[in-house]
């Protein structure tokens, strides 16, 4: 029988009464599942050279190539399938999201308890350092760091961190700031606890809330992040299975592709006397 009082079984009890946060939990671990199980799922690999052929090359949806199987969203350029591409991309990007996002959360969580808890002038440096380090746009000292430490996943993980864990430095520094004042800080403070037992084991708890929703903003921020520096040509490399790979060969001219016609954002549908249609965005209607 399941403890009805412990903090995990009262934690989902509260959670599941939002129909829309269980929902959207079901749709975060569908895709973690269809990541994890890509290689079983999909029928390609779309970055083994042994599995593809040319003569399967922009293909529209719908496709039987030459591996006997349906090619459901078509093909690129080189062959692949680009459902295989999506679901293989889905992998490295959630992974390098989770990894930045934990990484920055544990680091900035960590320097904004230890101002809080200290106090004095080593608070006012590392605030000032996070603060101004926030007045920079995300994107701008993330371009800036992948530009000096080069591509690959540990160097595009590494910007990532350093872009972001300000926010949760801010964030746990202005909770604890609340709870350091509370009184059952000042009874651990009596007791021979160590300042690393109060600040971690008394603080740190209490501060978790809005550093739980950060994290979750700041994943999806990481992965949007990775994206758009690996399509800038500075994240990773163009040999990796990540989403920008597939965005970068969306062609006007390719419109056999139901994915590079649907992403394009070059179609244009308009009704007129009951009748649709749809033509490139560089022409004009009659």
């Amino acid at each position: 029988m399941a403890n009805t009082h412990s903090p995990l079984f009262r934690f989902w009890r509260e959670f599941s009464e939002n129909r829309l946060a269980v929902v959207a939990l079901l749709i975060v671990l569908a895709l973690m599942v269809l990541a994890l199980f890509a290689p079983y799922i999909v029928p390609q690999n779309p970055y083994d050279l042994e599995t593809l052929s040319l003569m399967d090359a922009r293909r529209a949806p719908g496709f039987i190539g030459s591996g006997g199987y349906v090619h459901f969203l078509g093909t690129d350029p080189q062959g692949r399938d680009l459902l295989s591409a999506i679901f293989y991309g889905l992998r490295i990007s959630i992974m390098i999201g989770i990894a930045a996002g934990c990484i920055a959360l544990v680091l900035g969580t960590s320097v904004g308890i230890f101002a809080a808890y200290v106090g004095g002038k080593i608070e006012n440096f590392l605030m000032r350092i996070v603060d101004l380090q926030l007045s920079f746009p995300a994107i701008l000292l993330a371009l800036v760091l992948v530009a000096l430490l080069g591509q690959g996943k540990f160097q595009l993980i590494a910007a990532l961190v350093a872009a972001q864990y300000a926010y949760f430095a801010r964030t746990a520094y202005g909770a604890a700031k609340g709870e350091r004042k509370k009184d059952y800080v000042e009874a651990a403070l009596a007791t021979p606890l160590s300042g690393f037992q109060v600040a971690f084991k008394h603080l740190l708890p209490n501060c978790m809330p809005p550093l739980i929703v950060v994290a979750t903003v700041q994943i999806a921020s990481a992965i949007s992040l990775e994206a758009t520096l690996s399509f800038l040509g500075l994240g990773l490399p163009v040999t990796e299975p990540a989403w920008h790979a597939h965005f970068k060969r969306i062609s006007l001219h390719d419109e056999r592709s139901l994915l590079d016609f649907g992403l394009s954002g070059r179609c244009s549908y308009y009704f007129d006397r009951g009748d649709q249609h749809c033509w490139r965005s560089n022409q004009r209607p009659v």
